[in-house]
């Protein structure tokens, strides 16, 4: 965007009064919760996951990204459960998963997962699969903790973005980022979710997204999420995840516009003996828009 643009566009959220498209009026409260699969307190706060399949089968775990919770991927969890144990969850800040008051990088997200292993899969080795930023924290958490992880599958991982998008640079901003995300933040990200997808969004993603809208903390997760993790500055993260012995998968769409196609250069590069699907007419969510050329790459790659 050009500079008069930008100053314009920043002018007019400045005139805003605040807080006026602000979502989040409830606190997530038990009755919430009630029916919507399962909780866990943790360390850091109570996390919600489902569990699907049989317990005794091979163990999937699904990361999902940014600002989506557990539901992107709700085609892949009802293909893959007939052989697997799929295991999603949210993470903190997002969905029905407690907003805690504290940084949200690396650390955190690395210990909410460890922490849900230890409870939902003992001593099990997991086929672990994270996508766009999820799939950074998949990296970081196969890095750190290898032994916890049998074989790691990631899609369009972050870690290397050229450009973060014009809403989250103004995040950034001390004091602005604050003053735009509470006042814009419901529009800005919601906005963002065209970027997601090479066709139309799915009107039944944009249902569930909004869901987590409402409750009180969400957007203040997002914003530390954005000064907090390093997703243009990765690099680190897939250089000791290359060292590990773990099997690996890597698969992306072409027509990625949140995570270009050409990032994948710079992941194979530190991937020695990664596995590659480049899917074509395929986006950023190639997992929720096209299931049926994801499925089977994963099938095949957690059954070896």
């Amino acid at each position: 965007m050009k500079k008069p643009v930008l100053i314009s566009a920043i002018a007019v959220l400045l005139a805003l009064p605040p807080f006026i498209c602000d979502g989040e009026k409830r606190t997530i409260e038990e009755e919430d919760r009630l029916g919507q699969g399962t909780f866990l307190q943790l360390q850091d706060g109570v996390t919600h996951y489902q569990a699907l399949g049989r317990a005794d089968a091979p163990v999937v775990v699904m990361v999902h990204g940014f600002s989506a919770s557990y539901f992107m991927f709700d085609h892949l969890a009802a293909a893959l459960m007939d052989r697997f144990y799929v295991v999603r969850y949210d993470l903190y800040g997002q969905s029905l998963s407690d907003r805690p008051d504290t940084e949200y990088n690396q650390d955190l997200y690395d210990r909410q997962l460890l922490q849900l292993l230890d409870e939902a899969a003992p001593g099990r080795p997991v086929l672990l699969l994270g996508t766009s930023m999820g799939g950074l924290i998949a990296a970081e958490f196969t890095a750190r903790h290898p032994e916890r992880v049998a074989r790691l599958a990631m899609i369009a991982p972050a870690g290397f973005l050229e450009k973060i998008p014009l809403s989250g640079r103004i995040a950034r901003a001390p004091l602005l980022g604050e003053y735009v995300v509470y006042s814009a933040g419901d529009l800005l990200f919601t906005r963002n979710n065209r970027s997601n997808f090479y066709g139309p969004v799915p009107e039944e993603f944009t249902a569930k997204f909004a869901v987590q809208m409402k409750y009180r903390g969400f957007k203040r997760a997002l914003l530390s999420t954005l000064r907090s993790m390093p997703l243009e500055t990765g690099a680190a993260t897939f250089d000791r995840a290359g060292r590990t012995a773990v099997p690996k998968l890597l698969i992306w769409g072409k027509q990625d516009a949140v995570v270009p196609f050409a990032n994948s250069q710079s992941v194979l590069s530190r991937l020695p003996g990664v596995e590659f699907n480049a899917l074509d007419q395929a986006g950023h969510s190639p997992h929720y828009e096209m299931p049926d050329s994801v499925v089977p790459i994963l099938r095949a790659f957690f059954a070896r």
